[in-house]
């Protein structure tokens, strides 16, 4: 196997040419998608050719998220964790439940244990005191597991984001699947987030600007 480094924020790359076939990037592969090879007899004219780039966008691992992401188009279990939010978000999260939103019809659960959610939602900007409970509950969810950012806290950390004793969002600490801004945000945009994460609905936003 190769050695994995990251080219940018979202994109990881396999460079043989580092490899010395240690294989603990398989043993720390949370997802599976390294996996032992001896497929190691083999030579190149260039160094580039060396270079596997960005394999979060080859052809196969979008097949695989693409199926795996129907699987949960019909049911999904989340975890809330309040990373130190002001509670407005909590306060639309509860609205989803009412007759009007009414978010089981679209089969669509809150869980209170990791152990039976899919999605781990967090509002706040997840300060020092909840990194660690945070990354407890991530690891504590099956894979696959998916992370959604619901509100400007966790996606920035704005506006507190300078503060000694404050957050500078999620990203930082978790892979992130899917953002909603807001502050907090509507929940019409919470259910427009989760059903996005499922393939149930087309994106509106791109690069800025909503279409």
């Amino acid at each position: 196997m190769t050695k994995t480094s990251a080219t940018n924020q979202g994109s990881v790359s396999l460079d043989y040419g580092r490899c010395i076939n240690c294989q603990i990037c398989v043993e720390s592969c949370p997802t599976d998608a390294l996996q032992r090879s001896s497929d190691l007899v083999f030579a190149a004219k260039s160094r580039r050719d060396l270079i596997m780039d960005d394999i979060s966008h080859d052809t196969e691992a979008n097949e695989l998220a693409s199926r795996i992401r129907i699987l949960f188009k019909s049911s999904l279990h989340i975890r809330h964790v309040d990373a130190g939010s002001c509670n407005g978000c909590e306060s639309e999260l509860q609205a989803l439940n009412n007759p009007f939103y009414n978010l089981h019809r679209l089969g669509i659960f809150f869980t209170p244990s990791p152990r039976f959610a899919d999605v781990l939602l967090v509002t706040g900007p997840v300060v020092p005191q909840m990194q660690e409970p945070l990354l407890r509950t991530y690891e504590g969810m099956p894979r696959p597991r998916f992370v959604i950012a619901g509100g400007t806290c966790p996606i920035s950390g704005a506006p507190f984001d300078f503060g000694y004793s404050s957050g500078s969002g999620l990203d930082k600490h978790l892979p992130v699947d899917v953002f909603i801004p807001g502050c907090p945000p509507t929940p019409a945009a919470f259910i427009h987030g989760l059903l996005l994460l499922t393939d149930r609905i087309s994106q509106r936003i791109h690069r800025g600007r909503y279409e």
